[in-house]
C-alpha cells in the first residue's frame, strides 16, 4: 500500500514542479521582448523537416518567433510591412492548427494555438498594408 502511494505521488509532484519551472521560463522569455505585445501564443516553427517549439509574438512593428530556451537562441523577426498573405493548413492533414505566412522572399510554416485569432490579426495587418 505504501509503495503504491509513492509510485503515484512522486510523479505527480515532479510534474507539478516541472510545470512551475516552465511557467517561470515562459515569463522570462516574454519579458525579454521590450515591445508592446499585441498577441502571443505557443507555436512550432518548421524549417524543412525540422520543428522548433517556442512562442509566436505579434508586436506593433513585427511578428516574432522566440524559441524555447532549450531549442536555439535564434529569434525570427518578420517586419509587418513584409507580410503578403496568410493561408490556413492542417497538420497531418487532420488538425486545423497550421498556417503559412508569406513574404516576398520566404514562406514561414507555423503550428499555433488560437489559429483563428492569429489568422484574423495577421489578415488585418496585411489589409492595412495594402
Amino acid at each position: 500500500m505504501r509503495l503504491t502511494f509513492y509510485i503515484i505521488i512522486i510523479p505527480i509532484i515532479l510534474l507539478f514542479l516541472y510545470t512551475i519551472l516552465l511557467y517561470r521560463n515562459r515569463k522570462k522569455i516574454l519579458s525579454s521582448i521590450n515591445k508592446d505585445i499585441i498577441f502571443k501564443s505557443n507555436a512550432t516553427y518548421f524549417i524543412g523537416s525540422e520543428s522548433i517549439g517556442g512562442y509566436l509574438i505579434l508586436t506593433e512593428e513585427e511578428l516574432i518567433f522566440r524559441p524555447y530556451k532549450n531549442n536555439t537562441n535564434e529569434i525570427l523577426l518578420i517586419p509587418k510591412n513584409e507580410l503578403i498573405r496568410i493561408e490556413r493548413i492542417s497538420s497531418v492533414g487532420i488538425f486545423p492548427n497550421g498556417m503559412l505566412i508569406f513574404t516576398e522572399k520566404n514562406v514561414f510554416h507555423f503550428i499555433v494555438f488560437k489559429r483563428k485569432q492569429w489568422m484574423i490579426k495577421i489578415d488585418n495587418i496585411i489589409k492595412n498594408i495594402k
